[in-house]
């Protein structure tokens, strides 16, 4: 969750913070090294609310910005630690249909990066739209695993998922 009253890119620096070197002392004396890193750190939090399209909004209040908006912030925010593996629960929750795709481009773009992405998602379109690789869960049981052209027609996720009267209604159609 974001800090509302301070700015977008005060946000995201607070995602770099725990890669400092510089301790509460040198932060405290404003030692040259501090001053150095607190530089970098904003350069590169700067270049992350640019990466996700809200570069010109930087030194708003985040608490200022729209619901979709505030996601992106997040986003950057997490980006900003430097990961190898981005775990994302729920992110489309919220969104309408135009956020949710400029936020899966943006996951498409992120995976470019060679950084790794696991969604935990409702959104089916967005997760069939998105996902090299899909897992899915009935209480906590997993029932299919594969691309998402075969999660689309897996009997087992058809029937946990829609039910079973879908499967005779599609298996009619197709006679």
């Amino acid at each position: 969750s974001l800090f509302l009253q301070i700015s977008v890119l005060e946000n995201v620096m607070v995602g770099q913070h725990c890669r400092t070197r510089h301790e509460f002392v040198g932060c405290g004396l404003r030692t040259p090294g501090q001053r150095r890193e607190e530089r970098a750190i904003r350069d590169a939090a700067l270049s992350w609310i640019d990466y996700v399209g809200l570069g010109h909004q930087a030194s708003e209040p985040a608490g200022a910005l729209a619901f979709g908006q505030r996601r992106m912030v997040e986003l950057a925010r997490a980006l900003a630690t430097d990961p190898e593996l981005l775990l994302l629960g729920e992110p489309a929750s919220g969104l309408n249909m135009s956020e949710t795709d400029d936020f899966g481009k943006l996951v498409r773009k992120i995976r470019e990066t060679g950084i790794t992405v696991l969604l935990v998602e409702h959104d089916m379109s967005l997760v069939m739209d998105i996902s090299d690789e899909i897992l899915v869960l009935d209480n906590g049981i997993t029932i299919a695993e594969g691309p998402p052209a075969a999660i689309q027609n897996d009997p087992n996720v058809i029937a946990v998922y829609l039910g079973s009267d879908f499967e005779h209604v599609t298996a009619s159609q197709k006679s």
